[in-house]
C-alpha cells in the first residue's frame, strides 16, 4: 500500500488555487448567483413567518411559539435537502478535480450520477451523524454532570468544555471514513464504510493531516475576512468583523439586494470556494496516493 506526506495533502488546496484561479473564480460566480437566489428564495417563503417568530420577543407564548415552528418546518425541511444537494455537488466537483483533473469540462461542475451517489453517501451519513452526536451529547452529559455536580452553576467553563468534547470526539471517530466520498466517486458505487481499511494503519498520520488543514483553513478565513473588512471600511461600507459573523437576517427580498447584504454575499461567494478547496481537497487527495487506483499520469499535485 502506498503512503503519503502530511504535509503535502494539507496544501493540495492551495495548489490547485494557484494553478486555477479561473476554475476557482467560476466557483465564486456560480456561489454568488446561488447565494443571491437561496436568499431571495428564503425571505420570498420564510421571510413572514420568520419575522412573526422574531417578533415574539424573548418570552413568547408557547402556544403562538409552537404554531410558528410548524409554519416554519416544511420551509426548513426543503432547505435540508437543498443544502445536500449542493454539498453533494460540491464534494464530487471537489473529487473530479483531484481524482479526474483531465475532465475540468465547466470547472469540473456536473450534474449526474455522480452527483447522485455523493447525495445518497451524504444523506446515510447526515442520519448516523444525527444519531452519533445524540449519543455522545447523552454520555458527555452524564460524565460532567458526575464530575461537576448537575445542579452547580458555579462550572460556567462546562458547557464549553463539554462542545469541545463533543467536536473532538466527533473528529476522531470521522477520520476513519473520510475517505468515503473519494472512494464512491471513484469506484462509483455508494461505498460509507470501506475506507476504514485504507486509514487504519495510519490513522493518527490522517487525523494529523486533517488538523493541519484545519489551521489552514481557519488562518486563510481569518485573513480573508480581515482584509475584506478593511476593504469595505476604506470604501465606506460600514463592515465591521462582527458585522460578517453575526448579520442579523433579512426580512424582505428588497434587504436583499441592498448594499450591505450585497457586499457580504459577494464576500461570502468569494470565500467560499477557497475554503471548499482546502478544507475536501485532502480527502481525495490522501484517497489517490493510499489507493493507487488514479492514473499516474494524471497526478494532480501540480496542476499544471
Amino acid at each position: 500500500m502506498s503512503d503519503f506526506a502530511a504535509t503535502d495533502v494539507a496544501f493540495t488546496g492551495i495548489r490547485f488555487v494557484r494553478h486555477n484561479l479561473r476554475t476557482v473564480a467560476i466557483w465564486a460566480a456560480v456561489q454568488l448567483v446561488l447565494s443571491i437566489a437561496l436568499q431571495v428564495a428564503i425571505v420570498a417563503t420564510m421571510g413572514p413567518a420568520m419575522a412573526s417568530f422574531r417578533s415574539l420577543g424573548t418570552r413568547p407564548n408557547p402556544q403562538q411559539s409552537l404554531a410558528m415552528i410548524q409554519n416554519i418546518l416544511p420551509f426548513e425541511g426543503v432547505a435540508i435537502l437543498v443544502s445536500l444537494v449542493i454539498y453533494a455537488i460540491v464534494y464530487a466537483t471537489m473529487n473530479r478535480a483531484v481524482l479526474r483533473p483531465a475532465d475540468s469540462g465547466f470547472a469540473f461542475l456536473r450534474l449526474g450520477m455522480d452527483e447522485v451517489r455523493q447525495f445518497l453517501l451524504l444523506l446515510i451519513w447526515v442520519v448516523l451523524g444525527f444519531v452519533f452526536e445524540i449519543v455522545v451529547a447523552i454520555v458527555a452529559g452524564i460524565v460532567f454532570g458526575l464530575a461537576f455536580g448537575l445542579g452547580r452553576t458555579s462550572q460556567p467553563f462546562v458547557p464549553v468544555l463539554m462542545v469541545v468534547v463533543m467536536l473532538a470526539v466527533t473528529f476522531l471517530a470521522w477520520t476513519p471514513f473520510s475517505l468515503c466520498f473519494a472512494e464512491t466517486f471513484d469506484r462509483k458505487r455508494v461505498m460509507p464504510f470501506d475506507s476504514l481499511r485504507l486509514v487504519g494503519p495510519r490513522y493518527w498520520k490522517v487525523c494529523g493531516a486533517y488538523a493541519l488543514v484545519l489551521v489552514v483553513g481557519f488562518v486563510v478565513w481569518l485573513l480573508a475576512t480581515i482584509i475584506a473588512v478593511a476593504l469595505v471600511g476604506a470604501v465606506g461600507g460600514g463592515l465591521t468583523m462582527a458585522s460578517l459573523l453575526a448579520r442579523p437576517p433579512v426580512a424582505t427580498v428588497g434587504a436583499v439586494f441592498a448594499l450591505p447584504s450585497l457586499i457580504a454575499l459577494l464576500i461570502g461567494a468569494v470565500l467560499t470556494p477557497l475554503l471548499w478547496t482546502l478544507l475536501l481537497m485532502p480527502a481525495p487527495e490522501i484517497y489517490r496516493q493510499l489507493s493507487g487506483r488514479a492514473d499516474p499520469a494524471l497526478d494532480p499535485s501540480t496542476f499544471d
